[in-house]
């Protein structure tokens, strides 16, 4: 098949997903701005912490961004794998803004690795933290199962290939090469609330913790988002 083939597939999908989840699109390309507008208020602060979040801030976007052009394409098995990409990042950036004594932001800037296991188990223990006079309470139990899920997918194992084929008999399936967004709403409408939820947790955390005083004069939207993201997820879930 030729290149220009898996084009105009990607095209034809572009315009049934554009119908079925612009909404979702829409409301996480708001978020993504507000983050990007979030970092740049500790920008070249030239601090450990505000240094750590900027990075993985960035980072996490950069997935978010290739999860949504996958999604789009049909090609979820990809957008899973960037999609827990993000959520591992967001997980540690959160688990290092979560450091009353900011000992792990110099560590991960002097070059530790984290485990993904380190922040999620990390994450599990917080349940109250005062960072920079910020008191955080923690709860971890949607990612953990995010996390779990978005790991199913992505590994090489027989449940994964559903979301790249069809059974169309007994022992018959149908391969979609190129991608494919037909049967999938479910998934990918879950792939979207967990992008929306982890990133607008991830960037409120930053904001309070490096830019409170910001925070506040933006609090209005972003509780604006919060409660559109609140909305659109429990009005699929009902669907």
């Amino acid at each position: 098949m030729k290149i220009q083939k898996f084009k105009k597939h990607w095209d034809a999908n572009s315009l049934d997903f554009a119908k079925k989840f612009g909404d979702f699109n829409r409301l996480l390309n708001d978020l993504i701005l507000l983050s990007e507008d979030t970092g740049k208020q500790f920008s070249g602060a030239k601090k450990p912490l505000e240094n750590t979040t900027f990075l993985l801030l960035g980072k996490s976007i950069n997935h978010i961004l290739s999860s949504q052009i996958l999604l789009e394409k049909g090609l979820l098995i990809d957008a899973a794998l960037s999609t827990r990409n993000a959520l591992e990042t967001l997980l540690l950036l959160q688990a290092i803004l979560l450091d009353p004594e900011e000992k792990h932001a110099d560590q991960w800037l002097n070059g530790k690795q984290f485990k993904p296991s380190w922040d999620r188990k990390r994450l599990e223990k917080v349940q109250e933290v005062t960072v920079r006079d910020v008191i955080v309470n923690a709860s971890d139990d949607v990612n953990q199962m995010a996390y779990s899920w978005l790991s199913d997918i992505t590994h090489a194992n027989l449940s994964s290939f559903s979301y790249s084929m069809n059974m169309t008999g007994n022992n018959s399936y149908e391969v979609h090469i190129g991608g494919s967004i037909k049967g999938h709403d479910t998934a990918i409408k879950a792939i979207y609330a967990v992008l929306l939820f982890t990133l607008h947790q991830a960037t409120v955390l930053s904001a309070c913790v490096l830019c409170l005083k910001w925070f506040e004069s933006k609090s209005e939207l972003f509780k604006k988002i919060q409660n559109n993201i609140n909305e659109i997820t429990k009005h699929n879930k009902a669907n």
